[in-house]
C-alpha cells in the first residue's frame, strides 16, 4: 500500500492511497470537512463536515474488487437504474456499469473554501443492450456541504438514452428515528408489493423498505436520534428512491455487516425511466447534500 500526494497547500491537501489490489482511494483533507473517493466507480466512500458526524455510511464488509458495487457511500447507478430487461424478459444487469468502471482524475483543485475533483469515464458499445458512445464527467465539490453532478455528452450519432440514481447511503441513528417529511402525500410505486401511485405517510424508514417517489423538491431527512436535519435538493432528477432493506433481506448480503440496515436510509436523487440526449448534445444531473 503507498500514499501519494497529488496536490496540496499549507492548510489542505488531496492523497492518492494505492489498495494492494490496485483501485486507488483519494483522501480529502481541508479544514471544513474530510472525504475519501475511490477512482474506481467514481464513488464517494464518505464526506464529514469539521465537527460533525460522518453524512455517508460504507459497509465494514464492503468490497472493492473488479465487477463488484461497492456497499455504501454513493454508488453511481448509470446508464440504468434498476435491472435492465431484454425483450425475452432476461436480467441483463442492474443499475449499469458506472459504479463498477475504472474513472480517471481529471483535475482537482483547493481553495479555502472547499476542494473539487473532476472524475470522467468514456466509451462506446459498453454493453450488448446499451450500444452507445457516451462521456461522463463527474464533478465532486466537497466543503461544508457536498455538491456533486453528472454531466453525461452523447458522442455518438444517434439519440442516447440513460437512467440514473446517484445511491446515497445516509447514516442514521437508526432507521426508526427517521423522518421524511417532504414526501407525506408524494404519489409512490412500491416495488415490493409491486403496487403503483400510491399514497400513505412514511412514519419511519424501517425496511423492508423500496419506493420511488415521483417529486423533484429538495427533501429532509429528519433523525430525532441524532437531533439532525440533513437536506439533500437535486437538480433536473425527477425522482427520489427510498430503500433500506430491514433485516432480513440485509442477514442475506455477504458485504452488509450484521446490524448495517440499521445505521443508514438511502435516498437517491434518480431517474428512474429513459432520459433521451440528441446527437452532440449534453445533460446534467446533481444533487447538494449540507446539514442544517
Amino acid at each position: 500500500m503507498s500514499l501519494t500526494l497529488l496536490k496540496s497547500t499549507d492548510y489542505a491537501s488531496i492523497s492518492q492511497q494505492q489498495l494492494a489490489n490496485e483501485h486507488a482511494i483519494l483522501l480529502i483533507e481541508h479544514p471544513l470537512c474530510q472525504a475519501k473517493v475511490s477512482v474506481y466507480g467514481g464513488h464517494v466512500l464518505s464526506w464529514q463536515p469539521t465537527n460533525q458526524r460522518p453524512v455517508l455510511w460504507l459497509s465494514d464488509k464492503a468490497e472493492y474488487q473488479a465487477g463488484k458495487a461497492i456497499r455504501g457511500g454513493i454508488p453511481i447507478c448509470w446508464p440504468w437504474f434498476g435491472p435492465l430487461i431484454d425483450e425475452q424478459g432476461n436480467n441483463l444487469g442492474n443499475h449499469g456499469f458506472a459504479r463498477t468502471s475504472d474513472w480517471q482524475v481529471s483535475s482537482c483543485s483547493i481553495t479555502q473554501e472547499a476542494i473539487t475533483l473532476v472524475l470522467s469515464i468514456k466509451g462506446e458499445n459498453r454493453h450488448s443492450a446499451w450500444q452507445h458512445s457516451f462521456e461522463v464527467e463527474q464533478t465532486l465539490i466537497f466543503s461544508k456541504g457536498l455538491y456533486q453532478q453528472l454531466s453525461i455528452k452523447n458522442t455518438g450519432e444517434l439519440p442516447l438514452k440513460f437512467g440514473h440514481a446517484l445511491h446515497s447511503y445516509f447514516a442514521v441513528s437508526n432507521p426508526k428515528n427517521v423522518h421524511l417529511p417532504q414526501l407525506k402525500g408524494v404519489h409512490f410505486d412500491d416495488k415490493i408489493t409491486g403496487k403503483k401511485q400510491q399514497i400513505d405517510e412514511l412514519v419511519n424508514c424501517v425496511g423492508p423498505l423500496d419506493r420511488i417517489y415521483y417529486d423533484n423538491t429538495e427533501q429532509l431527512i429528519k433523525d430525532t436520534g441524532w437531533q439532525r436535519t440533513i437536506k439533500v435538493t437535486s437538480n433536473d432528477c425527477q425522482q427520489w428512491v427510498v430503500w433500506n432493506p430491514g433485516r432480513e433481506i440485509a442477514a442475506t448480503m455477504a458485504d452488509v455487516h450484521q446490524g448495517g440496515e440499521t445505521e443508514y436510509v438511502c435516498l437517491e436523487a434518480a431517474n428512474t425511466q429513459w432520459v433521451s440526449i440528441e446527437a452532440g448534445q449534453s445533460q446534467a444531473v446533481s444533487q447538494q447534500i449540507e446539514i442544517i
